[in-house]
């Protein structure tokens, strides 16, 4: 399956322009420390599922965890933006949530090719 046709992709995938956007509202210092964590880990979701793709799957399961650490890395760091007050609740908890609703679809994807894997002749 090509990897544009995955769900996870795909909602990683817009997730990263909103918050790049989002970010770029910041001052110049928080953009440059929080901001570009939060950039880099929201990136390196859809990038790791992406390049994974096209690997072994043992490869495919190892990058797929790589993604699940970065959406929890980028959940922190989101979390932290909330605690140093560079955004509200509102939207803290939107992220949060899609985010979280990304981490479970990434480890149902992992699941999946694990099982391939297991099944496989």
């Amino acid at each position: 399956m090509n990897f544009k046709d995955l769900r996870v992709y795909q909602q990683s995938s817009n997730l990263f322009p909103r918050l790049y956007g989002l970010v770029k509202s910041w001052s110049v210092f928080d953009q440059r420390s929080i901001g570009g964590q939060l950039v880099r880990s929201v990136n390196s979701i859809h990038a790791n599922i992406a390049e994974g793709n096209s690997k072994s799957a043992k490869d495919y399961i190892r990058f797929i965890g790589i993604a699940i650490a970065s959406c929890d890395e980028s959940r922190s760091h989101l979390m932290d933006s909330y605690n140093v007050k560079l955004i509200d609740r509102d939207v803290y908890q939107k992220y949060d949530e899609e985010l979280q609703s990304i981490g479970k679809q990434l480890t149902n994807l992992k699941k999946s090719v694990n099982h391939r894997i297991i099944t496989s002749p």
